[in-house]
């Protein structure tokens, strides 16, 4: 799903040819596009309640058993009783399973917040970087060229879905903490071709960075946070996340008024974003640090 929204990145430059086909103006075609998305919209909102109600005739038909169980459990001798609850209570007072723990603890935990600030500042830099690859990319001649290079950074979006199989081999293999650090590698990548180089076949380069970190930071972010809160705190979580991106993308305003207007440069704040990244890789240390903590109470 993740790897679709990067997909779906290729709309914009579709929405912009089809006006050019159909000779068309832009308001005739976002009514178009917006009728299309209700009806997506409508068709999606409707199998997800149809979906939500049959979860609740599972989860109804799972309370039966679970009583049934607690009625047999009632009944065993009082050692069978201790043996029974033994993965319920610890002797470490300490530790408390997550599983257990109310949904605004689990929002509230240093691991979900510390989650938010690192996804927050990185859909802060891809919107950055997406709303100002055009005059980016001209400010370096693509504009002469008929904005070639604009077009294949577009094109290149949907080949996120490439990563996709790399995401699969590192999560598996060596966990979140690697994926969150393949995020920052990948970030560093392409905000070092922005900022070091002006020629424009470099950037190609870092396009494809841009590409693969997209994926990485969606699929790993998301399935990330699904690993630590439990189901019924996850929809929130990932509202949260998608609200404080929202906010930080503010400040993408006047740096790209400053950029445009003033600087005639992108340098400035391409490489603000890139010193950010720096601190990230020690918060995804200590990320992957406390997520293995979890797993441990989780086991109790």
């Amino acid at each position: 799903m993740n790897a679709l929204y990067d997909a779906g990145s290729i709309t914009y430059l579709g929405l912009y040819h089809a006006k050019k086909w159909l000779n068309v103006s832009f308001t005739a075609i976002v009514v178009a596009y917006l009728i299309f998305s209700f009806i997506s919209f409508g068709g999606a909102a409707y199998f997800w309640m149809k979906l939500e109600r049959d979860a609740d005739s599972i989860a109804v038909q799972d309370d039966e058993v679970e009583h049934g169980r607690s009625a047999t459990c009632d009944a065993l001798p009082n050692e069978e009783k201790i043996d029974a609850d033994i993965n319920i209570a610890s002797s470490d007072d300490e530790i408390t399973p997550i599983s257990v723990m109310p949904t605004n603890q689990h929002l509230c935990s240093k691991l979900f917040i510390t989650l938010l600030f690192y996804f927050s500042f990185y859909q802060s830099r891809n919107v950055f970087t997406l709303t100002t690859a055009r005059n980016f990319l001209g400010i370096l001649g693509d504009n002469e060229m008929d904005f070639r290079y604009l077009t294949i950074f577009t094109l290149l979006m949907p080949a996120s879905l490439l990563a996709l199989p790399f995401v699969d081999v590192i999560l598996g293999k060596y966990g979140f903490h690697a994926g969150l650090q393949t995020v920052n590698i990948l970030a560093l990548i392409h905000g070092l071709i922005q900022v070091c180089s002006n020629d424009l076949n470099i950037q190609i380069i870092g396009f494809v960075a841009f590409t693969f970190f997209r994926c990485f930071l969606y699929s790993v972010a998301f399935s990330f946070m699904a690993s630590f809160l439990r189901p019924n705190a996850s929809g929130l979580g990932a509202g949260f996340m998608n609200l404080a991106g929202g906010v930080c993308i503010i400040c993408n305003i006047p740096m790209a008024n400053a950029a445009v207007l003033y600087l005639d440069s992108f340098f400035l704040p391409n490489l603000i974003y890139t010193i950010g990244i720096a601190p990230l890789f020690f918060t995804a240390h200590l990320m992957g640090k406390w997520s293995k903590e979890v797993v441990r109470k989780e086991s109790y």
